[in-house]
């Protein structure tokens, strides 16, 4: 488990497809066109996998293009979890960006985007997830 007080985290995803996309008032990113049904989400893990998700929570702010939220750490940590998600289109590519940032120190197994990848769009065809151009490691090195 790790020990944090602050984190920054900074993930991009890059998938070829027709830039479509929603926010939904939870601060999750839908994609849609040839992505349709692929789902971001900003979910965590705190000890003995307790788990706490922004499917349940409702964003402060959030746009065509980016959210803002807050979502209280899973039982067995200490404060929240606030996140901002972007979304913008480059070229034939859709680009998400996250940062994280817990509101105390706290002990978690994990935090995280999930991408819920729906099987059937995916059969023989290739999606590829691109490194973060930039980030901090947690803790600090």
């Amino acid at each position: 488990m790790f020990r944090l007080c602050c984190v920054f985290l900074a993930t991009s995803l890059v998938v070829v497809a027709k830039p479509t996309w929603e926010i939904d008032p939870h601060g999750n990113v839908i994609l849609g066109g040839d992505l349709a049904g692929v789902r971001a989400v900003v979910s965590m893990h705190g000890p003995n996998w307790s788990s706490a998700s922004a499917m349940n929570i409702t964003a402060s702010e959030w746009t065509a293009t980016s959210a803002k939220g807050a979502m209280d750490a899973p039982a067995g940590c200490q404060g929240q979890l606030q996140f901002t998600t972007e979304v913008r289109a480059v070229g034939e590519a859709v680009e998400l960006a996250y940062t994280m940032q817990f509101t105390e120190a706290t002990e978690i197994t994990g935090a995280y985007v999930s991408l819920f990848l729906p099987v059937d769009r995916f059969v023989g065809q290739r999606a590829a997830l691109l490194r973060s151009k930039g980030g901090r490691c947690c803790p600090p090195r």
